[in-house]
């Protein structure tokens, strides 16, 4: 070889060289990002979420779940302006809540974790973003005490719609020792074995012994 050609084989080694530490920090790069802007970024938690994957991808995906939610609020006529004035007063409500995880000495980012999947699935059932897989009707204490109870395939929690007389609420799954609990706003619960469920419904108040009705 020479000298010419072994000048040039010297200049493609080290153009190698310096292209190749571009490429290897390349995926950090790309690291997964929130859906806002972490430059301006401001708490303990939203920083926390810029610089976990798994919390900026939960971000991602509630926030394709809201547009989704806004966007069904906003077809509902009439109604349109007060719904989305209230869906954009609770998010505001649950991001404040969320950022409240700081107080969490032992685990802010369980904390954030489960804050952003309830929500999510909460939307997803709240603003039937899906259709439910099933529904079931349950009678408690006597038949004039009956909930319609609408189960929701909902991700990355599985969630339940229950309506009784002309109330509604969204409840979400929690991990329970048997069978499946679900939680809803101001101490309700509904825990699900077989044919059989417990409802809570008024705050404070013991929770009622139900059964399914046959279709």
């Amino acid at each position: 070889m020479d000298k010419k050609q072994n000048h040039h084989l010297r200049r493609y080694i080290l153009s190698i060289g310096a292209i190749f530490p571009l490429i290897t920090a390349a995926p950090a790069a790309f690291a997964s990002s929130p859906a806002f802007d972490c430059q301006t970024a401001s708490g303990e938690i939203e920083n926390l979420i810029c610089k976990d994957d798994t919390l900026a991808t939960q971000d991602r995906e509630l926030a394709k779940t809201y547009e989704s939610a806004l966007k069904v609020a906003q077809s509902l006529g009439e109604g349109a302006n007060a719904a989305v004035k209230t869906l954009k007063a609770e998010q505001r409500g649950w991001i404040s809540g969320r950022n409240d995880c700081w107080k969490d000495v032992e685990d802010k980012q369980g904390c954030t974790l489960q804050a952003y999947q309830y929500r999510n699935a909460y939307l997803q059932a709240r603003w039937r973003l899906l259709a439910p897989s099933h529904t079931v009707v349950y009678q408690c204490k006597d038949a004039t005490d009956e909930y319609v109870v609408s189960f929701f395939p909902t991700t990355p929690l599985e969630s339940i719609a229950i309506e009784r007389g002309d109330q509604s609420q969204i409840f979400v799954s929690t991990v329970a020792a048997s069978g499946t609990k679900y939680e809803g706003s101001f101490g309700k619960t509904f825990w699900a074995h077989g044919e059989d469920a417990m409802i809570t419904w008024e705050q404070n108040s013991p929770a009622a012994s139900c059964k399914s009705v046959p279709e």
